[in-house]
């Protein structure tokens, strides 16, 4: 019940935040360097979310990665990530597997 209201309040967060840059982008139009200052903040919450909360979240085992992706797949896919942050999550996703094996034990003990 928890998870279903803050679902709910995490989609009407999601929608205001839709109709605010949605009237923003209508008072720019015509506009070219406000609609780039638009453009540059909305890249800029892009990335602070996705570098300081998405990635740290990423899960580091293959049963909740795989759920994720699963998720992800049935519900519309990936947000845009440029392609050199592509490999740096790649390289923090090779990080996590080596730390999880590191931290396993022995099984020939």
């Amino acid at each position: 019940m928890d998870s279903d209201r803050r679902e709910l309040s995490l989609a009407e967060h999601c929608q205001e935040i839709e109709k605010r840059v949605e009237a923003s982008r209508a008072d720019c139009k015509g506009d070219t360097t406000a609609l780039l200052a638009l453009l540059r903040t909305l890249e800029g919450l892009h990335r602070q979310v996705f570098e300081e909360d998405f990635v740290p979240s990423l899960p580091n085992s293959r049963q909740p990665l795989y759920a994720l992706l699963r998720e992800m797949e049935a519900e519309g896919g990936w947000p845009y990530i440029p392609k050199m942050r592509i490999y740096e999550l790649i390289d923090y996703l090779n990080a996590q597997a080596q730390a999880e094996e590191a931290t396993e034990p022995d099984e020939d003990v």
